[in-house]
């Protein structure tokens, strides 16, 4: 069996895969969808450049817009990870990030998303792949438990809704450094 993950520069395009996918058939219960919290980037930078906290509201809306549509599509919940920061995540994975955030947050091992990943089945050093895309503001979408046959249809609608190539962009990253935790809420 394999997972699957399709990796997005940004949100919309984690739910356009997301809607392709169930278009295709599969249950928004098999899908699972994490990035990060838009909402919780952009009020901060909103209330510094406004000191009469209106662009906090706004801020505050526009997220839970955002959020709303999102969570419309595939059932959201805002996390905190560590080394990652505020995420919405949705599906199968939800649970092993949740428990992954608790226990760092107990002082146990911080497995977070690259320990779901990992868990799934996916390389150590491509779900570390992964985590840096959701840290630098992408989204990833999988989907598990497939066959080969499977596996190979839902890879062609993930590409077919703009997934980018992980490897080729962590070249890059490492071209340009990673981003440190502790730049990172």
């Amino acid at each position: 069996m394999r997972t699957v993950i399709g990796y997005f520069d940004d949100y919309d395009g984690a739910e356009a895969a997301v809607a392709a996918l169930r278009k295709a058939g599969y249950s928004r219960d098999s899908v699972s969808l994490i990035a990060r919290d838009p909402s919780a980037e952009r009020a901060p930078k909103q209330a510094a450049a406004d000191q009469d906290g209106e662009a906090v509201a706004g801020g505050a809306t526009t997220g839970a817009v955002i959020g709303g549509a999102l969570g419309i599509a595939v059932g959201l919940g805002a996390l905190v990870i560590p080394g990652i920061g505020p995420v919405l995540a949705a599906g199968p994975l939800i649970a092993g990030l949740a428990g992954g955030a608790a226990g760092a947050a107990a002082g146990g091992a911080a497995g977070g998303l690259v320990g779901v990943l990992v868990d799934a089945g996916v390389s150590h050093d491509q779900a570390d792949d992964y985590a840096e895309g959701v840290r630098r503001g992408g989204a990833i979408v999988t989907l598990g438990g497939l066959d080969a046959a499977e596996a190979i249809r839902v890879e062609d609608i993930l590409q077919d809704a703009g997934a980018e190539d992980i490897a080729e962009r962590a070249t890059r990253w490492r071209g340009g450094g990673r981003v440190r935790e502790a730049e990172v809420g």
